[in-house]
């Protein structure tokens, strides 16, 4: 793991390759680390599918506890954006989004998203996507609730 760190700067496919191995053994710091790592570099490249991929890979390995739902739900989250914004694949935004809120649909932001995607279909999405954004403002301090409502 900090063989792939200091190699960054210098020979950035060969620590990618190493992070990519790090990152995929389940559990532990190693892991953790390497992933963070593997998600600011594909950001910062822009590479979108590859990114998706680890995050997929991440959501699998949640593990379980009392809070973990609230790891999977924020991944959920995570990658519905970068499938709305990046992959241009709306319906891949949706399911995650489905996910996220079957999880707990009581996150604001999740609704935002939510209105997000069916605007994204046009006139023909408008409709869910104002009930959407009624569903965040309910969710949100009145203030914050003020401004998704204008």
């Amino acid at each position: 793991m900090c063989a792939a760190e200091l190699l960054l700067p210098r020979n950035p496919r060969t620590a990618q390759r190493q992070l990519e191995r790090a990152a995929a053994i389940p559990g532990g710091l190693f892991s953790s680390r390497a992933a963070v790592r593997l998600v600011e570099e594909y950001t910062r490249e822009q590479r979108w599918q590859e990114l998706a991929h680890l995050e997929e890979r991440l959501l699998s390995m949640v593990p379980a506890g009392p809070t973990a739902y609230q790891e999977l739900q924020r991944r959920h989250l995570r990658l519905a954006l970068l499938y709305l914004e990046h992959l241009d694949a709306p319906a891949r935004a949706e399911a995650e989004l489905d996910k996220a809120l079957q999880l707990s649909d009581r996150y604001a932001a999740a609704w935002e998203l939510r209105a997000r995607v069916f605007a994204a279909r046009g006139p023909a999405g408008y409709a869910q996507a104002l009930r959407s954004l009624d569903r965040a403002a309910e969710l949100s301090p009145p203030e914050v609730a003020a401004e998704i409502k204008v």
